[in-house]
This record gives C-alpha cells, structure tokens and sequence, in this order.
C-alpha cells in the first residue's frame, strides 16, 4: 500500500492509482479511507472505466451492510453527487 500511496503523491490525478489505493484499504478494513477515495473518483470522472468506482462503491456498501453508519454516510453522499 505504500508504494500505491508514494506513486499517487507523484501522479495525484492517477484514477488508476486512486482506485487501486481504495482496493488495498478494502482489503486492509481501511472502510472509511475506501469509501473517500472511490468517492472523489465518482465525483472527478463518473463514467471512469464504465462506473467502476460506483460499482465498487456499491458491492462495499453491501457488504458492510446497510445498517453500516459507514454506509449510510456513504449512500448520501453519492447521492448528493449523482444528484447535483
């Protein structure tokens, strides 16, 4: 995860980076960190490789649980962003 971190800070508008960072926080339990990542990359770009980060977003939330406070934040803010 610390290469992906030191490669972002090289190429901060790396998407590619961005989501590969959000996978490795996933699979570290680093909920919250994930969810901001993929959400920044919905925000900048929201047809990026076919909505990958939105679907990603989505099969997160379902496995957190939609009880998940995490989730809940999650699901308004991409809402806010599909919407505005």
């Amino acid at each position: 995860m610390d290469n992906i971190q030191n490669d972002l800070e090289k190429n901060p508008d790396s998407l590619d980076l961005k989501f590969e960072l959000a996978l490795s926080q996933i699979a570290n339990e680093e909920y919250e960190k994930s969810i901001k990542n993929l959400l920044d990359i919905f925000r900048i770009d929201k047809s990026w490789e076919d909505g990958k980060a939105k679907d990603q977003l989505i099969q997160l939330f379902d496995s957190l649980g939609n009880k998940n406070e995490l989730v809940l934040k999650g699901r308004r803010k991409l809402s806010s962003i599909i919407f505005s």
